[in-house]
């Protein structure tokens, strides 16, 4: 038998509907109860869901809460929910927790993924702060729109794109070698009608972006070379604000500026488009005048000047690291 109630919860910043069933979920003969509701603010929320063995009264508490500036979600999970005998609570919270499963990260998220594993902060270089080495993944035809899905990590891409924003009970013990991540890809199109916009081109390629994403376009051949991620390159408070500016290119790098980021000042990245190496020039409080390429000098506009500098010594240096 099974039971379905809805309860209204009243709160000064949202409004939750919690949804409760009463189900013999693993078939043991006794009910168990599945609780699940959304909570969140301005800036920060998610899906939290409660599963009770009917039998032995376990709890098992998960949940998808997040802030609105990250592009995805790395869920942990209790190690006893892998057990055999618990596999139909595994099934059945990811039904309330997770959006729908995909068997591979898309092309953007494989960018992502690789620069989470690939990326060197740099604390002591004059120029540069945050370097990435993602390669290429060239792909033939159309460049598709990513979506919102989730898929199943293992452990070296948990170590690498974990960060932790609620507290876990601390008498739990996770997974150590498996999570889910949700990658919230519909945000790529949060604004804009179309799904790609040209944001610049040459004799050689194209390129375009989407509010978060950047993707070079040879013939009939495109790769992925950019995705903002709060807690690597930077993103805006909300993902609903773009994050991808002005795109220039010079040659086979391409140089564009990031806006509306919570943590940096409208820092600008250098992208070499045959190698897929990344960095961000150090941040200097730059403001949102445009990025001046002119008699081999790039001026880039702060709050306490303009600072002009030769080309070719800002790309040697890029390449050195």
């Amino acid at each position: 038998m099974r039971y379905f109630f809805l309860i209204f919860f009243p709160f000064l910043m949202t409004s939750q509907t919690a949804e409760l069933i009463e189900s013999d979920f693993n078939q043991d003969g006794s009910l168990d109860t599945l609780e699940s509701y959304y909570d969140g603010g301005s800036g920060f929320g998610g899906t939290y869901v409660t599963l009770t063995d009917g039998r032995t009264q376990t709890k098992f508490e998960l949940n998808s809460a997040g802030c609105f500036c990250d592009i995805k979600k790395v869920i942990l999970i209790p190690q006893e929910l892998y057990l055999p005998k618990n596999k139909p609570f595994l099934e059945t919270i990811k039904t309330k927790l997770l959006p729908k499963k995909a068997n591979e990260a898309d092309p953007s998220l494989r960018w992502l993924i690789t620069a989470h594993l690939n990326h060197n902060f740099l604390t002591e270089h004059p120029i540069f702060d945050l370097v990435i080495e993602s390669l290429p993944y060239w792909i033939t035809g159309e460049i598709q729109v990513p979506e919102t899905y989730s898929i199943e990590i293992d452990v070296d891409k948990i170590h690498a794109l974990y960060t932790q924003e609620t507290e876990y009970p601390k008498d739990i013990e996770f997974s150590s070698d498996k999570a889910w991540l949700i990658y919230y890809g519909h945000n790529h199109n949060s604004n804009s009608k179309e799904n790609f916009v040209l944001a610049a081109d040459s004799d050689h390629f194209k390129v375009y972006k989407t509010s978060h994403g950047l993707i070079v376009k040879k013939d009939d051949t495109y790769s992925w070379f950019f995705v903002s991620d709060h807690s690597l390159t930077g993103s805006p408070d909300r993902l609903r604000s773009e994050s991808i500016g002005e795109v220039k290119i010079v040659g086979k790098y391409i140089i564009f500026r990031m806006i509306n980021s919570r943590d940096f000042s409208n820092p600008i990245f250098i992208i070499n488009s045959e190698s897929g190496k990344t960095a961000r020039l150090k941040t200097e409080d730059y403001i949102g005048e445009p990025i001046k390429i002119e008699y081999n000098k790039i001026s880039i506009t702060s709050y306490s000047g303009t600072n002009t500098i030769d080309i070719e010594n800002l790309l040697n240096e890029f390449e050195k690291l």
